[in-house]
């Protein structure tokens, strides 16, 4: 390795050095800044102004990739087969019906039950409305 002698040194102009470095480094700091904004200017026209269609496509696609997520979520998770979940809703509806026993009987009458056919026809007019 060959050694530096300090007389060596003494000619170069240290500061012309730095500041030649300096100017390119702006040059190039100020290029590239530039282009950032560039890009910035094309994303924001992108997303300000974006393409119906384009919108309509990504909104469909998003509800179809949810809806095989959650199902595919809903096949793993669940703990038992549909025949067996079915068996079970079944049971637990017999017992609540036969907990509440009078209240269900009482509750199919013709109070609160009523359908619109078994309501009375209403007249229209008549000084004695029926009830």
């Amino acid at each position: 390795m060959a050694k530096i002698d300090l007389s060596d040194l003494k000619g170069i102009k240290l500061d012309e050095i730095l500041g030649d470095l300096r100017d390119e480094a702006g040059k190039r700091a100020s290029s590239l800044i530039g282009e950032g904004r560039g890009q910035v200017k094309t994303a924001r026209r992108a997303i300000a102004d974006p393409n119906d269609g384009d919108m309509f496509g990504a909104f469909v696609l998003g509800i179809a990739v949810g809806a095989l997520v959650g199902a595919a979520v809903a096949l793993l998770l669940t703990p038992v087969s549909g025949s067996e979940a079915r068996r079970k809703l079944t049971e637990q509806a017999e017992k609540m019906r036969k907990d509440s026993g009078s209240e269900w009987d009482a509750h199919t009458g013709t109070e609160n039950g009523k359908t619109a056919y078994q309501a009375p026809a209403p007249t229209y007019g008549a000084k004695d409305p029926v009830s």
